[in-house]
């Protein structure tokens, strides 16, 4: 396989995998490479009141929400993830809060260059 080049035309670099963390993971610092991507699975109710929201996040990283997948099929209701992506911008410490209903989660982030 041939390298990507700026100067090479319809060439196209390998896509790059996108890690997950859930709940699970929150006191561990997750170190990224500015533009690295990492997809947020937040287990919730499906149909409740409320769904995982950012309450806080740094400049450093950008946070996208992707929506709640249920894992019921065929069913009102049930268990889900609410999804977000996060995109590394900037060098630095960077942390992102979410809430849900009185829970909170919030996960640490290391950026490199």
């Amino acid at each position: 396989m041939v390298a990507c080049s700026v100067s090479m035309t319809g060439c196209t670099p390998p896509a790059k995998t996108v890690r997950s963390i859930t709940k699970l993971d929150v006191e561990q610092e997750q170190v990224l490479q500015v533009g690295d991507s990492l997809k947020i699975s937040l287990g919730q109710c499906v149909g409740c009141a409320d769904s995982w929201k950012v309450l806080d996040a740094d400049t450093l990283v950008e946070v996208r929400d992707d929506g709640v997948v249920s894992h019921c099929k065929d069913c009102v209701g049930g268990t889900g993830d609410a999804l977000f992506m996060l995109r590394a911008k900037y060098p630095g410490q960077a942390k992102v809060l979410f809430q849900y209903f009185g829970d909170t989660a919030v996960f640490r982030f290391r950026v490199n260059d």
